[in-house]
């Protein structure tokens, strides 16, 4: 996740620095990609995270009631 995070501000940068609009636009989508890569690894963290949490707590709610 690090490295995808470091990317995005890397793949702006030398896109403002090229010469036509299309290769800036080639270098957003690029960024755009890695954005959408650190939102589908953060979903799956904090799906796994819930996931965890309620293994322990749903048996506990049975025993409860």
């Amino acid at each position: 996740m690090r490295r995808v995070a470091v990317l995005v501000p890397s793949n702006i940068a030398e896109g403002q620095v090229r010469r036509t609009d299309s290769e800036v636009s080639y270098f957003l989508y690029i960024s755009k990609g890695s954005i959408a890569e650190i939102e589908t690894q953060l979903r799956l963290y904090f799906n796994f995270i819930m996931w965890k949490r309620m293994q322990y707590v749903i048996p506990w709610n049975f025993v409860l009631k």
